[in-house]
């Protein structure tokens, strides 16, 4: 990942999440938006952090990538 800043879009391509899934690790607190304007960001540093909290507690389950 060389961008810092993903659009919500580019996060679920990259972690193959869904969009309302997205949301629901953001209201969750597991994922830190950025809000630029009306745009919602992730930071790379914090998907990384998101993706890196599911390994830790095993194997990352379907239902948070889809």
């Amino acid at each position: 990942m060389d961008k810092q800043l993903l659009t919500l879009r580019e996060f679920c391509e990259l972690f193959a999440c869904s969009r309302s899934r997205a949301y629901i690790e953001i209201q969750a607190g597991r994922l830190r938006p950025t809000q630029l304007g009306h745009s919602t960001r992730i930071a790379t540093a914090d998907a990384q952090a998101w993706l890196e909290s599911w390994r830790a507690r095993g194997p990352v389950p379907k239902q948070v990538l889809r």
